[in-house]
């Protein structure tokens, strides 16, 4: 049976997490500082969350006969890749400072891609109202980055994370001696994160439109 473009992209980022689990768990045994058994459980949780997130909707499609378009699949597939896999998984946002707002502006293009999506699909893909289903989109992509705020905000609480960056250290998981930032410091990470939300759902919403534009012709 020949696999679909899909299919393949699915089986190889699932082997290749699935190669990350395994060396992951082979790593806990040679750690000794509960803050790095932490970490790592932490990775190894989140590559479970990543073929999760690959799999899940290709099942939902199959079981319910409900498509996802390609560019909707793909660019939540990419998205789910930089923050799971490469920014905590692989510490992409402790090696690079810039990675957590790269990751924001993919989410929000994806999620502008999701919104406008699921618009057409409650409108029953009707023509009218554009730019009414444009600013719904992108609400509805604000309204997941700050719910994604809101879990970042919930973990540090109960779990003395970092993913709100209101520590100074790079780390998503504290260590003693971390020291506070001070002020609206403090709330510069979570301000930055919603703005480039708006800016990539935005984005999403117009590469949407002039698509559809350009094929109407």
């Amino acid at each position: 049976m020949k696999l679909t473009k899909r299919e393949k992209l699915i089986l190889g980022l699932s082997l290749f997490t699935c190669a990350l689990i395994v060396k992951g768990i082979i790593d806990l045994f040679t750690l000794r500082q509960r803050t790095d058994l932490l970490t790592q459980l932490l990775a190894i949780a989140q590559y479970f969350g990543f073929i999760a997130m690959i799999v899940v909707p290709d099942l939902i499609e199959r079981r319910m006969h409900f498509h996802i378009p390609d560019h909707v699949y793909i660019s939540v597939a990419f998205f789910a890749f930089l923050a799971l896999i490469c920014g905590n998984g692989l510490h992409f946002y402790r090696l690079f400072p810039w990675w957590d707002t790269a990751e924001h502006l993919v989410s929000g293009v994806s999620l502008g891609f999701i919104g406008y999506w699921l618009v057409e699909v409650i409108s029953d893909h009707s023509s009218q109202h554009t730019f009414l289903k444009a600013i719904v989109a992108i609400l509805m992509a604000l309204g997941c980055g700050a719910v994604w705020e809101m879990c970042e905000y919930t973990s540090d609480g109960i779990q003395g994370t970092n993913f709100q960056r209101y520590m100074k250290t790079g780390r998503s998981v504290l260590k003693k001696g971390d020291q506070p930032r001070i002020g609206r410091d403090a709330l510069y990470d979570t301000m930055k994160d919603i703005f480039v939300d708006f800016g990539g759902a935005s984005a999403g919403v117009v590469i949407v439109l002039v698509y559809k534009y350009k094929k109407s012709d």
